[in-house]
């Protein structure tokens, strides 16, 4: 949207000149010109001073024009496709109804901490003792598809497409990945910083 046309034909609309506006607004004669003959853009409070003295608020007048408002909205209340899988839980957690190829392990109490010792970060868990290996696919842009909204491919910022091949410390995951962070169950014992 253009801020001075729009203006231009709200004055076009109410038959005002740039003098009536200024009176109107109680904003000086040189700061309407600007606005109309010099194309100067006003701020944001000048905005709301002039959209008040025409009677309307700053949201009808950016509205105008604005085919989003009108478009059909519904689109963000429906349930949005969601998929999951290769996940393990542990301590009563349960998957969503639609989950596949997933380990619900109801037998073993899981611990995870943080804690430092010699000057590094490092996680305290028992999970490796317990997490399964199970058959999972390696997740990429072929597996994520497209987003919801931009309706465009999941993908790294230079276009190229994203394969989860690596682990968080840059160990290189198998063919079927542990479900997790962790590309091996001895990383656990590494620094976190």
């Amino acid at each position: 949207m253009d801020t001075n046309d729009r203006l231009k034909r709200l004055l076009k609309e109410r038959g005002w000149t740039e003098y009536r506006l200024s009176k109107n607004s109680g904003l000086a004669e040189t700061t309407i010109g600007n606005i109309f003959r010099r194309n100067t853009v006003p701020s944001i409070p000048t905005l709301e001073i002039i959209c008040k003295s025409f009677g309307i608020t700053l949201a009808q007048f950016f509205a105008e024009g604005d085919t989003g408002l009108r478009e059909d909205r519904n689109k963000y209340y429906t349930k949005l496709p969601v998929y999951t899988g290769g996940n393990v839980y542990f301590n009563g957690a349960k998957p969503c109804d639609k989950e596949v190829n997933y380990r619900e392990d109801t037998e073993h109490e899981i611990y995870i901490k943080l804690v430092e010792r010699n000057g590094q970060v490092l996680l305290d868990t028992n999970l490796y003792e317990f997490l399964p290996e199970f058959e999972t696919g390696m997740v990429s842009t072929e597996l994520l598809g497209e987003a919801f909204e931009p309706e465009e491919r999941f993908e790294n910022p230079d276009g190229s497409e994203i394969v989860f091949d690596r682990d968080y410390f840059g160990d290189p995951r198998g063919v079927n990945p542990l479900a997790g962070p962790f590309a091996k169950k001895d990383s656990v014992e590494k620094s976190l910083t």
